[in-house]
């Protein structure tokens, strides 16, 4: 899901929906959610016509962190039987900076992606076991 400039990190608007289909009394739990962002726009100079541009996207980037840090901080401390692991990926600059319109440089965005997967591998590795524990359990 993506909500594009409504919802740029739509975690709150996916757990919700997830409640409404499946509320707890449903006996269905979620056991882990895994939010995915396009990186952190780079900041650099764009000159005096850039500014609005170069504060609209901070303030995006911002959004999209506070989101994940507020959605964290809410689900926590959640119960036993609404709890789930939550993870934010979020590549940072080296992504973003690479437009989705440019398939091109595909092996720009490859490299970009692996070398934030190798610097991330205790967050990857703990992401893979939840989701192999939940697929044990089914």
């Amino acid at each position: 899901m993506d909500g594009g400039l409504r919802h740029n990190n739509p975690v709150r608007a996916l757990y919700d929906e997830a409640r409404r289909i499946w509320p707890t009394q449903s006996g269905r739990k979620i056991g882990c959610i895994i939010s995915i962002g396009a990186g952190d726009p780079p900041l650099h100079a764009v000159g005096k016509r850039g500014k609005d541009l170069l504060q609209a996207l901070v303030k995006i980037s911002t959004d999209t962190k506070q989101t994940a840090r507020e959605f964290r901080n809410e689900t926590e401390h959640l119960p036993p039987a609404d709890g789930f692991k939550y993870f934010r990926l979020n590549a940072g600059p080296a992504v973003a900076a690479i437009g989705l319109e440019e398939w091109k440089v595909f092996d720009r965005l490859t490299g970009a992606t692996n070398d934030y997967l190798n610097d991330s591998k205790n967050v990857m590795d703990d992401c893979a076991a939840c989701l192999g524990g939940l697929a044990s359990e089914s």
